[in-house]
């Protein structure tokens, strides 16, 4: 792997980043001897959708804002948006994404706009929140949810992640999967707690 990866990291002049199973060490010692290191461990879960949406039978959509598809809003400012979300994850920090990358996402054949949610405050017309569930051809994926910090205040997160669900809960499977670090105080043990089943960890590597 060496080469490989010194060819790549003087071609590109910067950092580079990988995941790996955690349950792959012989992987894992290769990339570390490649002047990798870890940068977050994260953990995989099997969640019923029933599980999680008979808890948020009550969940509602704050006055003063609004949910939308990402196909009915301007694909830039959610483009911009989903920046600034991932930025606010643990491991995440200094994401950029690619405009043309993110727009072939959305136009695949696969992708099912009805569980891609933006959140807007209509007073301002600000994009404030976002719930990502991709339909993949294994199943459902919760990719992303989250809120700017200014408007967490509001349940505006229990309103994506009910619609966001119940949207992707349409295409006919029992579960969907997700992943969170162990170090996010706030979201890992809801997933343990919510979790039919444990899919292992895998760990983000960075070699600067």
């Amino acid at each position: 792997y060496r080469p490989l990866v010194t060819a790549v990291h003087e071609e590109l002049g910067r950092s580079l980043s990988t995941m790996i199973d955690e349950d792959r060490p012989d992987r894992v010692a290769a990339l570390l001897d490649c002047g990798f290191e870890v940068e977050t461990v994260g953990e995989r879960f099997s969640i019923r959708f029933s599980e999680v949406l008979n808890r948020l039978q009550r969940a509602w959509v704050p006055t003063g804002y609004e949910l939308r598809s990402v196909s009915a809003v301007d694909e830039q400012r959610a483009f911009e948006l989903d920046n600034a979300i991932r930025n606010l994850v643990p491991g995440s920090e200094g994401w950029a994404g690619d405009a043309d990358w993110f727009h072939e996402e959305l136009t695949s054949p696969e992708f099912d706009p009805i569980a891609y949610l933006i959140a807007i405050e209509r007073a301002t017309n600000r994009y404030v929140g976002l719930i990502r569930i991709w339909r993949n051809p294994d199943g459902p994926r919760l990719g992303l949810i989250g809120v700017l910090p200014e408007h967490r205040s509001q349940p505006v997160a229990a309103a994506l992640l009910k619609q966001g669900l119940s949207a992707a809960a349409e295409w006919g499977y029992e579960s969907f999967v997700t992943e969170t670090s162990p170090g996010n105080r706030h979201t890992y043990p809801r997933m343990v707690r919510l979790s039919s089943k444990r899919l292992g960890r895998f760990l983000q590597l960075i070699r600067r």
